[in-house]
């Protein structure tokens, strides 16, 4: 199984009292946090879980990443305007970032994939955003377009090419999504079923989950 980083052989140990003592540290501050109206700190555990993940078990996190794809939650007007989909896009970014770590450490990749003229052409295309993203009126909105390509291209084609070399991972993929996504094919339904199946309704009826219509 193709892994970022290779740690062997490492052996984590745990102590009750300094887990029962953290968790409690955290409760606090996030109680604090959130009496502020930040709530940015309760995300520490995932974020916590995912670089476990990323550097222990990178398979997991794909296949997490594929689980939650349906069920990603659109956040609008995040900053400078722009938006994002939780989890999907933050786990997309870190998987990106621990793809190039790989590569700077390792200095190889699938030489097979490099070569292939698909690989080529999505390399042209991402040089060429980055190139209009400078060039840009509004150079943030661009290079948020670039950066959400690249996460994109990093995980659903490169690492992804790595993960299917197993037949049966390429199933897997297949079961994580469409069960979750049927549970958002099931909520939506429910929702038409009381909308009278109205026209409108289709562009909105998925919210807060996936919005894709066309998707759906």
């Amino acid at each position: 199984m193709w892994v970022p980083l290779d740690f062997k052989k490492i052996k984590l140990y745990s102590n009750e009292k300094k887990t029962l003592l953290l968790a409690g540290l955290f409760f606090a501050i996030n109680t604090i946090f959130i009496i502020y109206d930040i709530y940015y700190f309760s995300l520490l555990p995932i974020a916590i879980l995912i670089l476990y993940l990323s550097i222990f078990r990178f398979d997991y996190l794909f296949w997490i990443l594929i689980f939650c794809t349906p069920l990603s939650i659109n956040l609008f007007n995040v900053d400078a305007g722009l938006g994002l989909s939780v989890p999907t896009e933050p786990i997309l970014f870190g998987m990106m970032i621990i793809f190039f770590i790989k590569l700077a450490l390792e200095k190889s990749f699938d030489k097979r994939i490099i070569r292939h003229p698909i690989t080529i052409a999505i390399i042209i295309y991402l040089i060429w955003i980055l190139f209009t993203s400078i060039t840009s009126e509004i150079p943030v909105v661009s290079f948020k377009f670039f950066l959400t390509r690249l996460w994109f291209i990093v995980s659903f084609f490169f690492i992804a090419t790595q993960i299917f070399k197993r037949i049966e991972h390429i199933y897997k993929y297949f079961w994580l999504y469409f069960i979750s996504f049927s549970f958002v094919i099931i909520y939506s339904t429910t929702k038409l079923l009381h909308s009278d199946f109205t026209k409108h309704i289709t562009y909105t009826v998925m919210h807060p989950f996936y919005n894709d219509h066309t998707a759906y």
